[in-house]
């Protein structure tokens, strides 16, 4: 009885929390940071965390939400060119998101549906 207990209680754990297993902190799913929210938005957020956990070497729970804000580019590049592309001029609508780490703020430029992320320098 006890044995099936800690398999419930660890498949639970499993579904409830989120994180990322390398790092030390864990944060609940209901998390007040993308509470309420947009599915794109969240896409958004958690897209931009999961480069920025790469690009600097943290887990992203790690990573604060500073701000997030609608807007849009002018370039189909999101306004964030990567050298030796071509953009062309083009209104995208998107998302402004801006993280923390360590209390450094990184700024990401996404498309509409948060699925594109872009860091902008």
């Amino acid at each position: 009885m006890v044995s099936v207990l800690i398999v419930v209680i660890a498949i639970i754990s499993l579904v409830i929390w989120k994180g990322d297993f390398t790092g030390t902190r864990f944060s609940f799913m209901g998390d007040s940071e993308v509470a309420g929210m947009s599915e794109p938005v969240k896409e958004a957020v958690s897209n931009s965390k999961s480069d920025l956990s790469k690009m600097v070497g943290v887990s992203t729970g790690t990573i604060k939400l500073v701000s997030t804000a609608e807007k849009t580019w002018s370039t189909d590049c999101l306004d964030v060119a990567i050298q030796g592309e071509i953009c062309s001029p083009k209104e995208i609508p998107g998302l402004e998101v801006v993280l923390s780490v360590y209390g450094k703020n990184y700024t990401y430029h996404t498309n509409a549906d948060g699925k594109t992320v872009r860091f902008f320098e």
